[in-house]
């Protein structure tokens, strides 16, 4: 409750209209901020809201703009960081993809040696090696 109370006295703080505010203290120190004079409160102040300066107006402004050309500044770094990261992910994953191509091209290469081996070893021409007749000795 305090809490909304002080919110919504620097919101009325905030607006530059020229209007009243007055802290009402009650008999159970129960603080209460509102734009019309107290009735049956214990303590009663008046408090003077500042307009404030042009120059200060545009301290802050600058104080803002400056802010936001910072932020954005800092928002922009960390997105070219970003994209630089992606980047160099996907550069990593494209020599990784031509590094398990050029494994595959090397096994299919070997394939084919082996195949072409096998099928010169097929067509090669058996050695005629002739048998000696086995004698029978009955005979």
């Amino acid at each position: 409750m305090k809490t909304i109370i002080i919110l919504a006295f620097v919101v009325m703080l905030s607006m530059q209209a020229k209007a009243e505010v007055f802290k009402c203290k009650s008999s159970e120190n129960k603080i209460t901020y509102q734009t019309t004079p107290c009735v049956g409160a214990a303590d009663v102040k008046k408090i003077e809201i500042k307009k404030r300066s042009a120059e200060k107006e545009a301290e802050e402004a600058a104080k803002l703009e400056a802010w936001t050309a910072q932020h954005n500044a800092e928002e922009e770094r960390e997105a070219t960081a970003a994209k630089e990261l992606r980047d160099e992910e996907l550069r990593a994953a494209e020599v990784a993809a031509q590094q398990i191509n050029a494994d595959a091209q090397i096994d299919q290469a070997e394939a084919q040696r082996r195949q072409a081996k096998a099928l010169e070893n097929a067509n090669r021409p058996m050695p005629f090696i002739p048998y000696p007749a086995i004698i029978n000795p009955r005979r």
